[in-house]
């Protein structure tokens, strides 16, 4: 189904946007430490950016693992003869 394939494809995205936005983070504290403010501020407001992406997507991903779950329940609770 395409749910399960949404759900590891999303947890891949979630892990990738939080690796981002955590090195997105050392890359303004570097900025920082060269006392490069604007850059510091875009590299900050990517890691904000990707962190929400990552929020965004779990959301997603927990969205599609109930409704999986609904699917299958419903499933084996039908009668057989619902199911033809």
């Amino acid at each position: 189904m395409w749910r399960e394939k949404a759900i590891k494809w999303g947890y891949l995205i979630v892990l990738l946007n939080a690796a981002i936005a955590v090195m997105n983070v050392g890359f303004g504290y570097g900025h920082y430490v060269k006392h490069e403010y604007w850059t510091m501020a875009i590299s900050w407001g990517l890691s904000l950016m990707n962190g929400w992406v990552a929020y965004w997507q779990w959301t997603n991903v927990r969205k599609y693992k109930q409704e999986l779950k609904e699917l299958m329940w419903k499933t084996l609770s039908s009668p057989s003869e619902v199911l033809r």
